[in-house]
């Protein structure tokens, strides 16, 4: 799949070398702020968070509508067989997750969206594994 702007085989050397994919991030992130992205991606399978493994991608722009992020998010999770893809970029970060249902994802997704900060993830996924449908309000 062709990407506008996005150097997908880059992406995917860095993602399948640590996890994290940089190299299209610009300078807009700080040298503490990728530190921080590559603990959260190096201690997702050791934390108590269900994930078995967490891979993020960063992007310096928005190239697309929010399917774009998706799109490049499924891309990365078939070609690597992650778990868990994140993919930021300004304004818009898309999940995919094995381990947490699209209703976790999209309740809190929220959480992510108008920032880059790495501190975010963390949040976002405790609250995503909180997350559980009221099955309660359904009837027969």
């Amino acid at each position: 799949m062709e990407f506008e702007n996005i150097d997908l085989d880059a992406i995917l050397q860095e993602i399948e070398a640590s996890g994290l994919s940089v190299s299209q991030a610009g300078d807009g992130l700080s040298d503490t702020d990728i530190a921080s992205y590559r603990e959260l991606v190096a201690g997702a399978g050791e934390s108590a968070s269900a994930l078995e493994d967490l891979n993020i991608v960063l992007l310096d722009r928005s190239t697309g509508a929010g399917t774009v992020l998706r799109n490049l998010a499924q891309t990365v999770k078939d070609d690597t067989g992650a778990d868990t893809v994140m993919v930021r970029a300004p304004h818009n970060t898309q999940v995919l997750s094995d381990s947490l249902s699209r209703y976790q994802i999209e309740s809190t997704q929220r959480e992510l969206h108008g920032s880059r900060a790495p501190e975010d993830v963390p949040d976002f996924l405790l609250s995503a594994e909180q997350m559980q449908p009221d099955f309660g309000l359904l009837y027969v």
